[in-house]
């Protein structure tokens, strides 16, 4: 796959999972340079992930929050990069952050799973 062609449902739902994994890794060590780093990297995708998907108005829709959040959460990361030590506002603001995308990827990845189950009938 390049980075032109689009991720099939399958493929989105994995990096989802994936990215669920990650951000509860980064919640529990926020202060720690190397896990924003790393949290930064899993993010990226679904931040810069270009619409409409391909996957359908459907599943768009329900990706939107996820893409909004992992937006907010990228800014938030950059702007705790910046400061040594990181800032205790930062940190707060990171947790807020990955928490919000915690709690919207769910739906998206129930989305990703129905349509995965109505393109396998």
């Amino acid at each position: 796959m390049t980075d032109d062609e689009p991720l099939t449902t399958a493929e989105l739902n994995e990096q989802l999972a994936h990215l669920e994994t990650e951000l509860r890794s980064a919640r529990t060590r926020a202060d720690d340079r190397d896990a924003q780093y790393q949290a930064m990297l899993s993010v990226g995708f679904l931040a810069e992930m270009k619409w409409p998907t391909g996957l359908g108005e459907e599943t768009d829709r329900f990706l939107i929050p996820s893409k909004a959040a992992a937006m907010l959460l990228i800014k938030t990361l950059k702007r705790a990069r910046k400061n040594v030590p990181t800032l205790p506002q930062d940190l707060d603001q990171l947790i807020d952050h990955i928490n919000r995308l915690l709690l919207v990827i769910p739906a998206a990845r129930k989305q990703l799973q129905w349509q995965m189950g109505i393109q396998e009938s």
